[in-house]
């Protein structure tokens, strides 16, 4: 498992309600359905002003950003956690994700990936261009739990509806969401090539 942390200074938050250390962690466990999970809190200054939260996930490389847009979207105890917290990843999580950010990708396949993204756009669900790293990320993710340093067009293939999915903006339902995705991946044409260095 790998840790999530955020840090919050009382100091700096409009409202330092100390509910904020059980409400926090329930609301990402309950919006990531389970894939963030609370593991515990502390004050981490000696004072008592920082209060660090503890979210555990299999998952750091793409929780980390979602966790933040989170933040961004979200108050907590009147509080705009965007502004005033810290998200962090554990030492051994930040040493995977720098070495998933070293896995290669061929530009065809980089390509390919925006061509996907920028077909969301073709209708009112489209994804951000945020979007777009987050399918390059995860599909780099993906090669190398395969043991591979370079993706290939079955990683991005396998990725994209989990990765897309909760990007599509609009009033649809989960399946119209997966339907959608995969509707892309038999639609975008898929660059033929030898993905290795």
């Amino acid at each position: 498992m790998q840790t999530i942390i955020i840090s919050m200074d009382s100091r700096k938050m409009e409202n330092p309600d100390l509910d904020i250390r059980y409400l926090l962690p329930d609301r990402i466990e309950e919006w990531s359905r389970g894939a963030v999970n609370d593991d515990g809190y502390d004050y981490v200054d000696g004072e008592g002003h920082i209060l660090a939260v503890w979210l555990e996930t299999e998952d750091a490389e793409s929780w980390w950003p979602r966790v933040v847009e989170l933040l961004k979207t979200e108050r907590f105890c009147e509080n705009d956690l965007s502004e005033t917290a810290l998200v962090l990843v554990s030492q051994e999580a930040a040493a995977r994700i720098e070495q998933c950010r070293q896995v290669y990708v061929h530009d065809d396949l980089r390509g390919y990936i925006v061509a996907l993204v920028q077909a969301t756009r073709k209708n009112r669900t489209g994804v951000s261009p945020r979007g777009t790293l987050a399918l390059l990320r995860a599909s780099q993710g993906y090669a190398l739990v395969q043991g591979r340093d370079f993706v290939v067009p079955e990683d991005i293939k396998t990725v994209a509806v989990p990765a897309l999915c909760h990007r599509l903006i609009g009033e649809l339902e989960e399946a119209q969401k997966r339907s959608l995705v995969d509707g892309l991946l038999n639609s975008v044409e898929l660059p033929t090539e030898d993905w290795k260095r």
